[in-house]
């Protein structure tokens, strides 16, 4: 058996590579392909978090305390309330109100972006394009991981931003 290898373009968008993947893995045990989506999901947050310390940067988050402060209650905010979000875009589609599911998928997806969380948008945008054909499960539970992923990475730079108070 030939081994799968996977060479990744850095101006593909992984969830699209993740959703490719799974329509051409037919052929690849299932168990084996979720893996390895999973293994290059999980090796993503290196460049995301470099990419949301550079976009907070510009907006401001270290010019002193009280942003830096400022910027860790942002992140820390989106990061209780996106679960709750990605909760309301799966009961939408649970239900096949396309319209509510599209409006928290954008909600969401602004908000990651202006976080400087822009994979977590696209994916967004992706489930927005395909509502009206039907969004595949593979796509929901990519949103899924991409919204751990973004979490784990936006409560650590929160984290590294701190609270002056609590120095």
């Amino acid at each position: 058996m030939v081994p799968l290898r996977l060479v990744v373009d850095d101006d593909v968008p992984l969830h699209l590579l993740a959703d490719r993947l799974r329509e051409v893995g037919h052929w690849v045990p299932s168990g084996a392909l979720e893996r390895a989506i999973d293994a290059a999901m999980e090796g993503s947050p290196p460049a995301l978090l470099a990419a949301v310390r550079a976009h907070l940067r510009e907006l401001g988050s270290e010019d002193g305390p009280e942003q830096r402060a400022m910027f860790s209650q942002i992140l820390g905010l989106f990061v209780r309330r996106a679960p709750g979000i990605l909760a309301r875009i799966e009961a939408a589609l649970d239900s096949g109100d396309d319209v509510a599911a599209m409006g928290s998928a954008r909600r969401l997806a602004r908000q990651a972006r202006a976080l400087g969380a822009v994979p977590l948008a696209q994916l967004c945008t992706v489930l927005v394009d395909r509502c009206d054909a039907g969004v595949p499960a593979a796509t929901r539970a990519a949103l899924r991981r991409e919204l751990t992923v973004t979490s784990r990475v936006l409560t650590a730079v929160a984290a590294e931003l701190g609270d002056p108070a609590d120095s």
